[in-house]
């Protein structure tokens, strides 16, 4: 699927925003704080009960089968850093000018000539992969 511009823009930006919530909603899991909304999550019943918490009764932060810590594996600072690179690729890349002789700026604007559109292209295909569907 040869997707435009705008479309695996707004891909990035709405993996961006659920990692970024995940990532919050770990770290509040992570350092006992409770829920990332300043709610407190009653830690006793979230083992039993499936239905409470943002993860299925299941703890986020440790598997109880094998003691792993989990949040260690999915650090939220790293992953909020990630974003905020992955943003300002975004932002960079989309704020990148065609050139003077480039077709998109005469009377008459036609596709772009002067590879500016394949660069942007290029740079969000590959900041959208991790949040394209798989079949």
């Amino acid at each position: 699927m040869d997707e435009t511009i705008a479309e695996l823009a707004d891909l990035v930006r709405a993996g961006c925003d659920e990692d970024e919530r995940l990532a919050h909603e770990l770290r509040a899991w992570a350092d006992g704080t409770g829920r990332a909304d300043g709610g407190a999550y009653e830690f006793h019943r979230l083992i039993g009960d499936p239905a409470v918490g943002p993860f299925g009764g299941q703890s986020p932060i440790r598997n109880w089968g094998t003691g792993q810590d989990l949040a260690k594996l999915a650090d939220p600072a790293r992953v909020l850093a990630e974003v905020a690179l992955k943003r300002a690729l975004l932002d960079e890349a989309l704020g990148w000018e065609h050139g003077s002789d480039c077709w998109t700026g005469t009377p008459n604007p036609g596709p772009c000539d002067c590879g500016r559109d394949e660069r942007v292209r290029a740079v969000l295909t590959c900041l959208a992969q991790p949040y394209q569907e798989t079949a």
